[in-house]
Formats: C-alpha cells, sequence, structure tokens
C-alpha cells in the first residue's frame, strides 16, 4: 500500500476548495489535522477533543446551533452527555460561537407564532441549550421579565418576555 503524505499547505488548499454543506464534515476534519500537525490544538483529554470537534462542526457543518439530538447521535452520547459537550463547548469557545448562537437563538425566537395577540404564546423547541439560552439573555438584562419555564418540546413564553428578547437581540 502506498503511503501519502500531505504538507500542511497541500491540505489548507483542499479545504478552501471545498464547497457546500455536504463538505462540511471534511472540511472539519481537514481543519482538526491540519491544527494538530502544525501543532496548534494539543490536547491532553479526550474530553478536549470532542468539544474542539464538535467547534468545528458547528463552525463548518451546522447552519446553527445543533440540538442534543444531533449531537448525541454523533458523538454516540446520551442526550444529557450532548447537553453537557455543547454546553462545555459554549463556556470555552463562547466568542468563536457567538454569531451562530445568536442565530439560532433569532430562528426560534422568529418561528413564534405572533398573529394574535396574546399575554403568552406557545411554541416548540427541541434542545433544552436553546431553552437555557434564553433564559440567559432574559437573567443577563432584566430580572423583572419572566423567564421560560423547562418542559418537555413545548413552551410557553410571555408576550413581554418575548417583546423583550427581540429588542434584545437586534
Amino acid at each position: 500500500m502506498k503511503k501519502i503524505e500531505l504538507e500542511v499547505k497541500e491540505l489548507e488548499e483542499i479545504n478552501s476548495s471545498l464547497r457546500g454543506k455536504e463538505c462540511g464534515f471534511v472540511k472539519a476534519a481537514i481543519q482538526e489535522y491540519m491544527d494538530m500537525m502544525s501543532g496548534e490544538r494539543v490536547f491532553s483529554r479526550a474530553s478536549d477533543y470532542r468539544e474542539y470537534r464538535l467547534l468545528l462542526m458547528i463552525e463548518n457543518v451546522f447552519e446553527g446551533m445543533p440540538n442534543e439530538t444531533v449531537v448525541a447521535d454523533l458523538f454516540q452520547l446520551k442526550r444529557s452527555e450532548a447537553r453537557t459537550l455543547i454546553n462545555n463547548v459554549d463556556a470555552k469557545y463562547r466568542r468563536r460561537i457567538a454569531d451562530t448562537k445568536k442565530r439560532s437563538i433569532l430562528g426560534v425566537i422568529n418561528s413564534i407564532n405572533v398573529e394574535n395577540k396574546a399575554s403568552y404564546y406557545e411554541f416548540n423547541c427541541d434542545s433544552v441549550y436553546m431553552i437555557e439560552s434564553l433564559n440567559e439573555y432574559i437573567s443577563s438584562g432584566n430580572e423583572l421579565i419572566q423567564k421560560i419555564p423547562y418542559k418537555r418540546n413545548s413552551y410557553k413564553i410571555n408576550a413581554d418576555t418575548l417583546s423583550y428578547l427581540k429588542s434584545k437581540l437586534k
């Protein structure tokens, strides 16, 4: 079997030529290998590798923050372990994923049907991480605004809370 040796420069050229969502996993993998070969990312724990791998997938594969089910399937974890992994990536790489996280939160907010005026609105969300993130935004700005209570997939949001989030996330 012939051994294939690639220089970091060659990998960079390949990586920059890849386009489209179907190549996202390939781009993430190449980036991971380039970082390891250049010595830029040297980890001592397997959890650090997982977190960095998920970060690269967030940047190259997903159009927003992935939910716990997707991460659990990709990494063969339980949903609660996947939520922990997502939270760890958020804590460690907060600045790198800030725009992606904000886009995802806006996606949840914009999906809420507000055609009829009401004191609260019901909406569906398949990610506890997103609900926790919404509550982070709520609690960081105004303690008088009501947080979103935790339920399974179906949530209620107060109309004042919704308008507060929309104004804060513009």
